[in-house]
């Protein structure tokens, strides 16, 4: 009985023995080495390629939640080119990304109205000056005979001078003659003070015309020194640039040239890059992680990191996608991010740093949607399969598959893969065969797995010993017991 009951104990005590993680100790397929595509490069060669290996370390990354975006030009921040008048478009000087300056020609439009009013200006003008002409001729004609009048009257006022002094004459004759000259000389003072007020009246209408048709072409988009140039020259002006509002990128164009448009037709638009918008849709669950004023940081595809600020947070959930639009502010001063482009956006969520293994960025290449990097061996290098974490700073992750001190190559990945491949003698999938590799769990269940199985193999030992004891007594003590039984019908 004792010994049953040691036996049951015994049992019962098994479970304790086995590892948190025995039971998962190789279910992890992920962390695996691709043994038939290890490449081998002898130290000169490294040199050649400037491979470079790193130890794997751990570093204090903050907290994120990631989120891919794309980026949207601020509204603020656009504009619309429409025409100033009704025409034809007859030339574009640019194409959708193309940078322009304020004031620059963007595209040129024949206008029939502009022509019909450069026309009636010039011909308004070669009227007034006709006018202007024709007072000037009038007045010198005007001055001539009046001059004339003026000669005779001082004649007459000479003679009866003369005869006044002998006394020939009375002296009223005299008076009259002097008061003859004195009107013809008044004469000729007003015609000519009549033909400069004349001629500046024609002058100021001629100016005024002129100024009130300058405004109206320059309302319909003329510059000042085009209209100027036909003015001078008398030429009529029919060609109108379309000039850039603000200084930026092309962010659409939707005219073709020859093409009519009116006022109200938008032809191109003008986006300036910074700064830039990145919209996300956040998960409602993830919701409570995220605040207005908080950091974002843009993993860039094609440039450095950015950084930005939650600007806005939608009160509503977008019913076909269930998801909340969140707008995100960043600075843009080269351009890099363009409208539609997506980009990853790490948002900083914890206050607190942790440390965790990572790598960097470009150790990480990415293959049929799973991840590896290449793990150096002396002079071989073998592709381990990882699971990335939070990318940040230039950083990944590394939630599994390599260990603290592993020699990872940072620098020439992409020719060691480029170097696999084409070592690769069987070409029936590009994908890398892995064999298993065992991750620290692995190590250590393998620790507790060993005494696990030699204690179930003693203590099964053990029980099959008293169970063959148990079922021998029972034997021996049933065959006793019937040798001892007396004979039927015997008699003593």
């Amino acid at each position: 009985m004792k010994i049953a009951i040691l036996v049951i104990l015994l049992f019962a005590q098994l479970p304790c023995w086995a590892h948190e993680g025995h039971d998962k100790a190789f279910a992890n397929k992920d962390a695996m080495v691709a043994t038939d595509r290890k490449v081998h490069i002898t130290a000169e060669g490294q040199q050649a390629i400037g491979l470079r290996a790193e130890p794997v370390t751990r570093k204090r990354l903050q907290t994120t939640l990631e989120i891919t975006g794309k980026v949207e030009p601020a509204d603020n921040r656009i504009n619309f080119v429409t025409s100033p008048v009704a025409g034809v478009i007859s030339k574009i000087d640019v194409q959708q990304g193309t940078n322009v300056r304020k004031g620059q020609v963007l595209a040129t439009l024949h206008s029939a109205e502009v022509a019909t009013v450069v026309t009636e200006l010039l011909d308004q003008r070669t009227s007034i000056q006709a006018d202007i002409t024709k007072a000037r001729v009038q007045a010198q004609n005007d001055v001539q005979l009046q001059t004339k009048d003026i000669q005779h009257a001082e004649t007459d006022v000479e003679r009866e001078q003369k005869l006044l002094d002998a006394g020939i004459t009375a002296r009223k004759n005299y008076i009259e003659a002097v008061h003859t000259l004195d009107l013809a000389k008044a004469r000729l003072e007003g015609t000519r003070r009549q033909l400069t007020q004349n001629i500046a009246a024609l002058e100021a209408r001629r100016a005024s015309i002129t100024e009130a048709t300058k405004r109206r072409l320059a309302i319909l988009g003329v510059p000042k020194n085009q209209i100027d140039k036909a003015l001078s020259e008398g030429q009529v002006l029919a060609e109108v640039p379309i000039l850039s509002p603000a200084t930026g990128t092309i962010f659409s164009r939707d005219v073709t040239q020859g093409e009519s448009v009116d006022t109200s037709r938008k032809l191109l638009s003008i986006v300036n890059l910074s700064p830039i918008w990145i919209s996300l849709d956040i998960h409602p669950d993830q919701l409570s992680r995220v605040r207005l004023g908080q950091e974002v940081r843009i993993q860039n595809p094609v440039g450095p990191e950015i950084t930005g600020t939650i600007s806005s947070i939608a009160s509503v959930v977008q019913e076909s996608e269930r998801t909340v639009h969140v707008r995100v502010v960043a600075s843009n001063p080269k351009g890099i991010l363009k409208p539609e482009m997506f980009v990853t956006a790490s948002i900083i969520t914890g206050k607190q740093a942790i440390e965790t293994v990572v790598v960097p960025a470009g150790a990480v290449i990415a293959d049929g949607g799973k991840q590896f990097v290449y793990v150096k061996y002396g002079d071989d290098f073998q592709p381990v399969l990882v699971k990335t974490g939070t990318h940040i700073r230039g950083y990944v992750e590394i939630l599994d598959g390599l260990y603290e001190g592993d020699q990872v190559v940072v620098n020439g990945a992409s020719q060691l893969r480029s170097q696999s491949m084409l070592s690769e003698k069987e070409a029936e999938s590009s994908e890398p065969k892995f064999e298993a590799r065992p991750t620290e769990e692995v190590i250590k269940t393998k620790n507790t797995t060993d005494p696990l199985f030699i204690g179930i193999a003693v203590v099964g030992g053990i029980f099959l010993g008293l169970f063959f004891s148990w079922l021998s007594s029972r034997l021996k003590r049933h065959n006793n017991a019937k040798s001892s039984m007396p004979k039927v019908g015997s008699h003593e």
